[in-house]
């Protein structure tokens, strides 16, 4: 139950879904969620749509391998409608456009289609617990609203110690840019999220130095799928993973509360092979 972003979240679930769907319908009344959202694997697709559930998106991979469809319901109307589409439409299709151009080139073939580099003076490096204190800061003065507490040294020092990993980039000593992947150990997947740049080092390409820097370490653990879930509105983070060769396989509406309201959150997807 996320009531932050006032919505209900399935992530596994098991016999027939018609028996659990009653429940979460009357939990969402009770709690005042705008959405029920289900992750299921393949063979129980058709058991969402008999319940009135839609299809969102997929996660290539996620189950261990196996793919996970995404469908959700609006117990409030007023959710299932995007704010700005035709946006959010034109971002996308500028994403695959230029990625179109780069499977044509072979460019997406391996793992890592670029050389993970860093200008002079700049440093990648695992996050670690003394990283705290600054990396609290950064988040709050860059995410006034935000999905999860980063802002709490707290947070921050749970999620470390519990499937959480942190890549920070610095220069001088002082951190610029961040992001993390949440790992899901026994299904091998991991999301790539909470990505940060100081505005007077945004355009520099850290936020693909570290997505790659992420992508290295989750190899070496032996990870096979990645994914992420990116602000719909924002060109910039879109741009950054499709141009690592992630897929677009869907778009959460109204998914959660960044900024000032709910937004919508496109998925990008990439298998660790």
């Amino acid at each position: 139950m996320d009531y932050y972003s006032k919505r209900i979240k399935v992530m596994n679930f098991r016999g027939p879904f018609k028996v659990l769907d009653p429940f979460l319908k009357e939990l969402a009344a009770l709690e005042k969620a705008g959405k029920i959202i289900v992750y299921t694997p393949s063979r129980e697709v058709h058991a969402l749509k008999a319940c009135g559930y839609k299809k969102e998106g997929m996660i290539t991979g996620y189950f261990a391998g196996e793919d996970c469809h995404i469908f959700s319901t609006f117990p409030e109307k007023s959710r299932k409608e995007s704010y700005f589409p035709r946006k959010e439409n034109r971002i996308v299709e500028e994403c695959l456009k230029k990625s179109g151009s780069r499977e044509k080139n072979g460019e997406c073939r391996g793992m890592n289609t670029k050389i993970n580099t860093l200008p002079e003076g700049y440093v990648l490096r695992p996050a670690d617990e003394a990283d705290v204190p600054a990396m609290a800061a950064l988040y709050s003065g860059g995410f006034q609203l935000y999905p999860s507490p980063l802002h709490k040294e707290s947070y921050l020092l749970e999620t470390m110690g519990s499937g959480v990993f942190y890549l920070v980039i610095e220069k001088r000593g002082k951190i610029v840019s961040l992001a993390s992947a949440e790992t899901e150990t026994a299904l091998k997947n991991a999301e790539l999220t909470d990505c940060l740049t100081v505005p007077e080092e945004r355009g520099k390409g850290h936020i693909k130095s570290l997505i790659l820097g992420l992508e290295d370490e989750l190899a070496a653990r032996n990870f096979k799928s990645l994914y992420t879930l990116c602000r719909a509105p924002s060109p910039g983070i879109n741009q950054a993973f499709s141009s690592l060769c992630y897929s677009y396989t869907g778009r959460l509406v109204n998914n959660c509360r960044i900024a000032e309201g709910f937004e919508d959150m496109n998925i990008w997807c990439k298998p660790l092979r």
